[in-house]
């Protein structure tokens, strides 16, 4: 029997066999730890960007992979058609090659573009409308995540987040929660939030949006002017809501509430109704409503404001003093008289444009001057017309008048009484007569106008009488005698007579 002794190639193949067996024991019991110590450390998820061929699977991490490739290329001088090795929960599994692996792609990236940054949490965005709402009112929330898509909303209401409830009066379509008839309950702070259940991912809750319900305001009426209205004036009502803008208005009348219809002395602008040439239909009760048509709500409507109408009072003027005929240098009062006239001023109008105005009801004219006068009582407290126009006066202005002396008889015979008779040119009233006896110009006394003598008076403070009698007679009285008229006070006097002589015939 022979024997085989092994040569030294055999021998050489047999170490090589038990150092492969030996590196590859030490291999995997390096492997082993290596992942036990990576899963001590926590879930892959917390480890940085894993690969997943399918999305499903939990693969190596790029230290364990490139480290096992280094082991491997030292020991067998490569691995390019081994299986490399993945840990999962502390267990081992054999991989493919790195060529069969698709590119890494980091969770939350775009697997189309390798290596893009994560993507963070999309943040949200609350809006209610409108805000501050009045009760009644309906009411949206919108939440808004972007310009994402698949999302449902969670609601959240007051400082607890609590989740809203819903009511009849709340409910929710898609990105809005609707709220019906407002009420002053539905006040607080609202949040929203939207979330992806098929993916369990939730957005950024958003900034919390007080919302805020008011009262119904109630509107408010005003007149101007206030307190009873003349026929024919103008008297503007406004509509109050308060600070609040964008309402329209509507204006109703008398008791029923009737809807104010507009005319050309009707008319309406912003929140005031105006009535012109105000009569005696447009008396009664008058109200006022607001509404915002676009929100559909209507303001509680106002208090009734009074409007009565009424016909001015009589103007009537008067003429002191009252003489057919008024002279150049005369002065006059004219006297307006208007029934209820306290806190009233009188106005005088000459020829339709104001020449006096007073709290008192008389216009002195001095001189007097020519004109067509009427007068009217305007309010102290705002100018308005307060009576009718009156009555109106026409005063003509004449030249001065001149005396016209006549005597009888002339010529005087012993015994004989004379009579000076004066009149004034114009047919006219009103005069006391004054009796003048010529003498030669002397210093004191009157003169006539040519200045070439004087005048001597018979009588001191005139007589309304227009004659004067001479008794008796005689040679004394013969020489030239002058008359002038005058009346009103102070005294307007007319133009001297011209003289008139009386002669003595006999001693």
């Amino acid at each position: 029997m022979c024997s085989v002794t092994p040569g030294p190639s055999t021998s050489v193949l047999v170490g090589v066999v038990v150092v492969l067996v030996v590196a590859g024991v030490l291999l995997a019991i390096l492997l082993v730890l290596l992942c036990r110590y990576k899963n001590a450390k926590g879930p892959a998820s917390s480890r940085g960007p894993t690969w997943t061929p399918n999305r499903t699977k939990d693969l190596p991490s790029a230290e364990l992979m490139m480290l096992s490739i280094h082991i491997c290329s030292m020991i067998f001088g490569g691995c390019p058609s081994g299986f490399l090795v993945s840990c999962n929960a502390g267990s081992l599994f054999l991989l493919p090659p790195l060529s069969w692996l698709p590119p890494p792609v980091p969770m939350g990236g775009d697997p189309y573009q390798p290596g893009s940054p994560p993507m963070s949490l999309p943040e949200t965005t609350l809006t209610i409308t409108p805000n501050p709402a009045y009760t009644g009112e309906t009411v949206s929330l919108t939440c808004s995540v972007g310009s994402d898509s698949g999302w449902s909303f969670t609601w959240y209401k007051d400082k607890k987040k609590k989740v809203v409830t819903l009511p009849s009066r709340h409910t929710t379509t898609g990105a809005t929660f609707t709220i019906s008839r407002a009420a002053e309950s539905d006040q607080g702070l609202y949040w929203c939030q939207g979330e992806i259940q098929s993916r369990s991912i939730s957005s950024i809750i958003s900034d919390p949006v007080t919302f805020i319900v008011k009262a119904l305001p109630t509107a408010s009426v005003k007149a101007s002017p206030r307190g009873p209205l003349y026929s024919g004036e103008t008297v503007t009502l406004t509509c109050s809501m308060g600070s609040d803008s964008g309402w329209r208005y509507t204006w109703y009348k008398d008791k029923k509430k009737k809807v104010v219809t507009l005319s050309s002395r009707h008319t309406t602008k912003g929140a005031t109704f105006t009535i012109s040439r105000a009569a005696e239909s447009d008396q009664g009760l008058y109200w006022c409503q607001g509404e915002i048509q676009s929100r559909s709500i209507s303001s509680i409507i106002s208090d009734p404001v009074t409007i009565t109408v009424k016909e001015r009072p009589v103007a009537v003027l008067t003429l002191q003093p009252n003489w057919p005929q008024i002279f150049s240098g005369e002065t006059v009062t004219l006297s307006c008289d208007i029934q209820g006239g306290e806190e009233i001023e009188y106005v005088f109008y000459n020829s339709g444009k104001s020449v006096y105005t007073n709290t008192e009801p008389e216009y002195r004219i001095s001189p007097a001057k020519n004109g067509l006068y009427t007068c009217e009582g305007l309010q102290k407290t705002n100018g308005l017309k307060h009576s009718q126009t009156s009555n109106a006066i026409q005063l003509t202005v004449l030249d001065k008048p001149q005396a016209v002396l006549s005597v009888s008889p002339q010529w005087l015979n012993p015994g004989d009484s004379v009579t000076l008779s004066c009149g004034v040119k114009e047919s006219s009233t009103g005069w006391r007569f004054f009796w003048y006896r010529t003498v030669p110009y002397t210093a004191g006394l009157l003169s006539l106008s040519d200045t070439s003598s004087s005048v001597e008076p018979l009588s001191g403070n005139g007589i309304s009488e227009d004659s004067y009698t001479l008794i008796p007679a005689g040679p004394s009285h013969t020489g030239g005698y002058v008359c002038r008229a005058g009346r009103g006070d102070p005294v307007y006097d007319t133009l001297y007579s011209e003289p008139q002589f009386v002669w003595s015939g006999g001693n």
